[in-house]
């Protein structure tokens, strides 16, 4: 381990980026959130932010169908488990749920 010792104005201005761990663990929290939403109208949701592609504009938030189909990209085990919590009815509510908090992609 080095003893030298940095001061603030010779450590790099870049923010450091945050960790697997606490990426996983906001992403998480964000889709918990999204699916513990009341639900409401998509109209009375906020609005999330929108990207112009060609003449549409779709939410910058994507649901995704890799957890649907049970590819998690980690382990064959939590690709199971995914298999089995998305059932067709699991998969209806998980797009009603999208839907009403304002997903559009």
């Amino acid at each position: 381990m080095s003893s030298k010792n940095y001061s603030p104005a010779s450590c790099p201005s870049e923010p450091i980026p945050p960790s697997r761990r606490e990426f996983l663990k906001a992403s998480i929290a964000a889709g918990a959130g999204v699916l513990a939403a009341p639900a409401a109208s998509p109209a009375a949701a906020s609005p999330l932010p929108t990207v112009a592609l060609g003449p549409h504009r779709i939410t910058r938030i994507i649901a995704g169908g890799n957890p649907l189909y049970g590819y998690s990209h980690f382990n064959a085990l939590l690709d199971r488990v995914m298999v089995e919590y998305f059932t067709d009815e699991q998969i209806i509510k998980f797009l009603l749920d999208c839907q009403k908090a304002g997903f559009n992609t």
